[in-house]
């Protein structure tokens, strides 16, 4: 008994270490001061270099519905919120890259609103799927966005990676035209962005305005 016992132990314990070691090897995400990224602290997108807009937000702002790109590099949009897929009010838990992710926005107003990040519907005008924040919390669908690092300047861009039962497309989250900027699966180009911490906010504002890429600034 002893020892069927042991061995039941032993194969639960090599069969979840793959696992195990795939968590250990996900890298974290950065803001753009250098620190690991974690749940509940609020955050701004924005482009990673000057010249390519500013950040995102959600109209109308008290309930969020559809989501925009500033037009000003200076403006930063609104701030988000990141948790696991699976999502539990769990704050300072370091978030990983291309770990499924809910975000949503942060305002208190909306927290029983539909405002985390969904994939809603096809737009035949721009022919693209349209990213909204239609989305309950903790129930945006069954899959989440993930970051990817796109160079070592703590640069990202955001993947839309649904299960194939879905029918929905894998693809990068991008702008549906520099006139329009509202968000949806486009490849090419993806919205290329930095992670920015809130308290950081004002520094990085004044380096927009000066034209300088965030970096110079932290």
């Amino acid at each position: 008994m002893k020892s069927s016992l042991l061995l039941l132990l032993s194969f639960l314990l090599l069969s979840s270490l793959p696992n195990l070691l795939m968590a250990d090897n996900l890298e974290p995400l950065y803001d753009s001061s250098g620190d690991k990224v974690v749940t509940g602290t609020q955050y701004y997108l924005v482009p990673a270099f000057s010249g390519h807009g500013g950040g995102l937000y959600a109209k109308p702002s008290t309930c969020p519905g559809e989501i925009f790109q500033e037009n000003s590099d200076s403006a930063l949009g609104q701030a988000v919120l990141f948790y696991p897929a699976n999502y539990t009010y769990v704050s300072g838990t370091v978030v990983h890259e291309s770990s499924a992710l809910d975000i949503h926005f942060s305002g208190q107003a909306c927290r029983k609103s539909p405002n985390a990040w969904t994939v809603s519907y096809f737009d035949d005008a721009v022919g693209a799927w349209i990213v909204t924040a239609y989305g309950f919390v903790g129930n945006p669908g069954p899959y989440g966005f993930k970051f990817e690092k796109v160079c070592n300047d703590n640069v990202y861009q955001i993947l839309f990676d649904p299960p194939t039962t879905l029918g929905l497309p894998k693809s990068y989250v991008g702008v549906t035209s520099e006139a329009e900027r509202r968000t949806a699966l486009i490849s090419v180009p993806p919205l290329r962005l930095k992670i920015v911490k809130a308290s950081y906010a004002r520094q990085v504002k004044e380096a927009r305005l000066n034209k300088g890429r965030i970096a110079s600034v932290v």
